[in-house]
C-alpha cells in the first residue's frame, strides 16, 4: 500500500510529502466498466486524507467521470461489507502503468434535481 502514496506523491510532490501521515491507505474491491465497456472486478487500493479526499489505484483505465463500486476489504472481519457508489476522475497514468483517480461518492441524480427545485421555489 506505500506504492499508492509515492505514485500520489508523484502527483502533487511538494503538498503530499510534507504531510505524507495524514494519508491512510486501505485494500478495496472495484467493480465498473472499463474504457472498452466490459464488466470487471479488481482488487485495488485506496488512500484518503481529510484534506485532499480519496485516490484510487487500479490496473483498469475507466472513462473519466464515470461510475465506480467500491467495496472495502476487511479480511480480519467475518461480515460482509457491500460497496459504495463513486465517480472516478481521472488523474494519470502513474510510471508503474497503475491508473490514478480522485473519486468521491456519487449524489444520485433524483436527489439533485429535488434540491435544485427546492432551491428555486419563491421564499
Amino acid at each position: 500500500m506505500e506504492m499508492i502514496l509515492q505514485e500520489i506523491a508523484c502527483r502533487r510532490p511538494t503538498m503530499l510529502l510534507a504531510r505524507r501521515s495524514r494519508w491512510s491507505c486501505q485494500a478495496v474491491e472495484v467493480s465498473g466498466w472499463d474504457s472498452a465497456q466490459r464488466f470487471f472486478v479488481e482488487k485495488a487500493e485506496v488512500a484518503t486524507s481529510e484534506e485532499d479526499g480519496m485516490r484510487l489505484a487500479m490496473s483498469r483505465k475507466v472513462a473519466d467521470r464515470t461510475i465506480v463500486f467500491i467495496r472495502l476489504l476487511r479480511p480480519m472481519e467475518d461480515e460482509q461489507t457491500h460497496p459504495a457508489v463513486y465517480q472516478a476522475e481521472y488523474l494519470h497514468r502513474s510510471r508503474t502503468g497503475q491508473y490514478l483517480f480522485a473519486v468521491e461518492l456519487a449524489e444520485p441524480r433524483l436527489k439533485t434535481v429535488l434540491v435544485e427545485k427546492w432551491n428555486s421555489v419563491p421564499n
